[in-house]
């Protein structure tokens, strides 16, 4: 009966939205097998799917099975922007009752409460640990002695995840972090061994450290549906007539880039670069060239600007991305969810997943020829990290491109002929990475179980780690502003939104701070009923940004951010640049 209730839900889905299931057979496959072990005690199912299969229609028909059979679902993304982009697609499904969204800026569904409920892996993480969102000014204020602090809702929120079965998208783009692969082991032990629900996790690259990673959770619940790359299928036969032409590796850094672009004859071209710095400094410096050569159709994509400005940006790449002409210069936002289509692709070295789903937006539609080029900074390879990203997992992916440049099918996971699939070249890389075991897994298992004083150790353990438990550094919001004066001696009654602070993590506050581009001033939420954001430039909140800006003194990232969290700072305010086009950069 469930098996043929979801592929009722499937055939709605593919209906609704107007799909052909022939053309991708493999989902529908996906779906039965799901189906018919849905009755089942809770379960790992693991699927992969290349780039541009259409995955996403897995987690709708699950949603709606579960709406109509079940409880609830919650469906995680590790980018808000992926949130937005599914929320469209999913709410051609269900009505306003029935879904929502919460992350920073967005409340539709609070404490996760709506039966299908889009989020992000963070918003996730702090309901089932204890520490929803909507309560932690609450619990900081209990935290810090206020009469007016309580222990928030937690019991609620954690019920609300504790009914639901999870759908984890693009979960590839957590395997960077450590601390993430520690958090998403003792996640799915207590969600599927103690609750027994449901655990589905979604990726196009499946490392085998993934794997074993859940195997070490719930080792005999484990589902795999690995690729199946038969030759019919018009999604493989597509890939494989596609004549990608692999430029040769460049280690000469930016001039790269520059170099390719003088002698290319591609029209619709998409550039990568792994830092927010590099990709503003070469947008700024090429803009009137690339306008010339790019029809006028040029655009930056990147992490730093605020959300109305991301809302525009997110209008111009979707008019774009249709025309025979463009140039887009981006950073790893346009890695995951964002359905374009190059015919040059130019991107920074970056680790093997990264690269990956970058390649999966060139030729990604009705190409037939593509040209690839990656290039990287010889200088910048030596150390722990190659500018954001683990310097190990980098070196190993240089290591086998090096080797295997021209052999990678950077469209299928399997081999094919004389090309070596990419899911050889993923697992040959993150082979580095040990299977997580330590006492971050033992402080997530041990806070998942707690009931007594839930948020309070919560909020303990986001200190201990930094501000976040599932990225390596946390995030703040940061409001740009012309001069300090006006705003730290408050001459101006100038009313700040949520919407208005643009994020950044901790490493490149303490740059702002280095270059003294903060302002001696905080932004925090004050008192009173409506929980406003307003300046505070009190001595305690020069100080703390004095002690930012004097690196001799503390280069604790970790110091900062428990600083940050005791003091209930939303926010920081910077004299850099900024403007809707380039975002904020110095």
């Amino acid at each position: 009966m469930v098996l043929e209730d979801v592929l009722k839900a499937y055939d709605y889905v593919t209906r609704k939205r107007g799909l052909d299931p022939d053309k991708r057979p493999y989902i529908r496959e996906v779906v039965s097998r799901i189906g018919s072990e849905w009755d089942k005690e809770g379960k790992v199912f693991l699927v992969e799917a290349p780039t541009g299969y259409g995955k996403t229609v897995i987690s709708m028909a699950i949603a709606k099975y579960i709406m109509e059979n079940g409880f609830k679902s919650i469906i995680t993304y590790p980018l808000r922007t992926l949130i937005q982009q599914h929320s469209q697609l999913f709410k051609q499904l269900f009505s306003e009752e029935i879904i929502g969204t919460r992350f920073m800026h967005n409340m539709e569904s609070p404490y996760l409460v709506k039966p299908v409920t889009l989020t992000t892996i963070d918003t996730l993480a702090m309901n089932a640990l204890g520490l929803p969102p909507e309560d932690y000014e609450s619990v900081l204020r209990s935290y810090r002695g206020s009469p007016w602090g309580y222990d928030g809702h937690y019991l609620f929120a954690r019920s609300m995840v504790d009914l639901s079965d999870i759908v984890m998208d693009e979960v590839h783009l957590i395997m960077d972090s450590t601390k993430s692969l520690f958090f998403l082991r003792a996640f799915i032990e207590y969600i599927v061994s103690d609750l027994g629900r449901n655990v589905i996790l979604m990726t196009a690259t499946l490392p085998d450290i993934l794997i074993e990673n859940a195997k070490s959770a719930v080792p005999s619940r484990i589902v795999e549906y690995k690729f199946k790359q038969e030759e019919n299928d018009p999604f493989v036969k597509d890939r494989i007539r596609k004549n990608i032409h692999v430029h040769p590796l460049c280690g000469n850094g930016i001039s790269c880039v520059e170099s390719m672009l003088n002698k290319t004859e591609c029209k619709r071209v998409l550039m990568v670069f792994n830092t927010v710095a590099e990709a503003v400094k070469f947008f700024v410096e090429n803009k009137a060239v690339l306008q010339d050569k790019f029809c006028g159709n040029v655009l930056l994509l990147h992490s730093r600007f605020n959300e109305n400005d991301r809302e525009k940006k997110t209008v111009k790449l979707n008019d774009i991305i249709h025309e025979d002409c463009f140039a887009i210069v981006s950073t790893q936002v346009i890695e995951a969810g964002v359905d374009i289509s190059s015919d040059l692709l130019i991107t920074e070295l970056a680790p093997a997943n990264s690269l990956i789903q970058r390649m999966g937006r060139l030729a990604r539609w009705n190409e037939t020829e593509g040209e690839l080029a990656i290039w990287y900074d010889k200088e910048k390879l030596n150390g722990n990290n190659y500018t954001v990203y683990d310097g190990d997992l980098t070196k190993a992916t240089l290591e086998y491109l090096t080797r295997n440049l021209d052999k990678i099918h950077y469209h299928l996971p399997n081999d094919y002929e004389s090309k070596v699939g990419y899911r050889s070249f993923i697992n040959y890389v993150y082979s580095k990475i040990p299977i997580p075991h330590g006492n971050e897994y033992s402080d997530f298992a041990g806070q998942l179980k707690k009931i007594s004083s839930a948020s309070r150790n919560a909020l303990n353990l986001l200190i201990k780690y930094e501000g976040s438990f599932v990225r390596e550094s946390s995030i703040i919001g940061t409001l740009p502003v012309y001069n300090c004066d006006s705003i730290v001696n408050q001459n101006l009654n100038i009313k700040i939104r949520t919407k208005d602070l643009i994020p950044l993590n901790i490493d490149s506050v303490i740059n702002l701070g280095k270059k003294g581009k903060l302002c001696p001033a905080t932004v925090t939420v004050s008192s009173g009923y409506n929980r406003e954001l307003h300046i505070d430039s009190s001595d305690r909140s020069r100080r703390f940004i004095n002690m930012i800006s004097d690196l001799s003194k503390r280069r604790d990232t970790g110091y900062i951010t428990r600083k940050i969290i005791e003091m209930g700072i939303v926010g920081l305010i910077t004299t850099s640049n900024y403007d809707e086009n380039t975002g904020l950069y110095w």
